[in-house]
């Protein structure tokens, strides 16, 4: 039997959204508060996490709160580029920017958006990719075999290197397993920083090359965010 071709009722959800964005019918509002409330919600999980019971003079440990601290941080931020690619899209129809939005990259959002909206160049960062390979083995979490290395992702040693991740003491000869490490408060806090500083970068490019009042108004406002959150985790340990 003949498979049916997917139809805008039978698409996933995301891809009505996107094909939802792409017809840009109606009318709009945007939303600011929506960002916000993502944006405090991240830092009262990265308060909550560190006020977790920790080991005597350990400053990093095993967190309940931590990834779901990076998933409203890192959520947080693709409101913001969501938000954008909508604004310019409507001010400036392009075939570029239709592609980024079919495409629906994150990365992509990230390095691209800048460049297509000013004529610049891309953006990019490293560490922005790292944290969004965290967020997608959270999100879109299974449980990993251990014991061989196929199992381990390619890019986990990249994190390693940033000594993000807790692991137990020298003197035991076996670690805890890659999963568990996901709860690590210093993954959670390096990845709000992560967050504060490419947001920062991306707002900074919008503000100061692009003209157009609305496009302002919202990197201004991540820009806010941006920096609460940023005093927020210098308050706490």
């Amino acid at each position: 039997m003949a498979k049916k071709k997917p139809t805008a009722k039978n698409a996933g959800i995301a891809k009505q959204r996107r094909n939802q964005l792409l017809r840009g019918q109606g009318n709009y509002t945007h939303g600011n508060d929506f960002l916000t409330g993502w944006v405090r919600s991240a830092g009262l999980l990265l308060a909550a996490a560190a006020s977790e019971r920790r080991p005597p003079g350990c400053k990093n440990f095993l967190s309940f709160y931590g990834p779901s601290a990076i998933v409203a941080a890192t959520t947080a931020f693709e409101v913001f580029l969501n938000e954008t690619l909508h604004e310019g899209l409507f001010i400036n129809r392009t075939n570029e920017l239709e592609e980024l939005a079919t495409r629906d990259s994150f990365i992509q959002k990230f390095r691209r958006l800048p460049a297509l909206l000013t004529g610049g160049d891309p953006i990019s960062s490293d560490d922005v990719e790292l944290l969004h390979h965290v967020r997608n083995e959270i999100v879109h979490y299974y449980p990993r075999y251990i014991g061989t290395d196929s199992e381990v992702p390619e890019w986990l040693e990249s994190l390693v290197q940033k000594d993000v991740l807790f692991t137990l003491k020298p003197k035991v000869t076996r670690d805890i397993g890659w999963t568990q490490k996901l709860r690590s408060y210093g993954l959670a806090t390096w990845s709000g920083r992560t967050v504060v500083t490419a947001a920062l970068q991306f707002a900074d490019v919008i503000v100061t090359r692009v003209k157009d009042r609305s496009l302002g108004m919202l990197a201004f406002n991540v820009q806010n965010n941006a920096a609460s959150l940023s005093t927020l985790m210098h308050s706490i340990p």
